[in-house]
């Protein structure tokens, strides 16, 4: 219902202060709340505190079991996901290298562009004289489609 910065230690009766200073705020003081949690110590001081009917959040039960009964119990999987931790801090750390090499290889290939551009642009400002000493704007002594029909 509500988010709070807890300043110092966190306890229970800090928590079950917020909790009530919550309730107040929204009227709540003679109604039945119940609790939905991942079952941590000071959440279970609160709940303990303010007598509170608690249930616990499947997610977090379904975490726990794969975090500590699954992967802690398969080494092959554990070692998988230290090998996947160990890539993803590597690239984490060569992240800026990777950006540079990066922006060198777009440089090249827009500059190689750029100088086909420029071909492509003489080309075209420069005609093509064929044989017979008439020009001709044909590309690679291609002939357009009006030469084409008077052959």
């Amino acid at each position: 219902m509500c988010t709070k910065l807890i300043e110092g230690k966190k306890t229970g009766e800090k928590i079950q202060a917020i909790l009530n200073d919550t309730k107040e705020c929204f009227d709540l003081q003679e109604k039945v709340l119940h609790s939905v949690t991942d079952a941590g110590s000071y959440v279970k001081r609160v709940i303990s505190l303010a007598a509170l009917d608690s249930h616990l959040c499947l997610r977090h039960g379904l975490h726990n079991l794969v975090t500590v009964d699954v992967i802690g119990s398969v080494p092959e999987l554990e070692n998988l996901i230290k090998k996947c931790k160990k890539i993803v801090k590597t690239v984490r750390y060569r992240l800026p290298e990777l950006e540079q090499a990066t922006e060198k290889e777009q440089m090249l290939v827009l500059q190689s562009l750029e100088r086909v551009s420029e071909h492509l642009e003489m080309d075209e400002n420069e005609p093509i004289i064929d044989d017979e000493g008439s020009e001709s704007n044909s590309v690679s002594g291609l002939q357009t489609n009006d030469e084409f029909c008077n052959i």
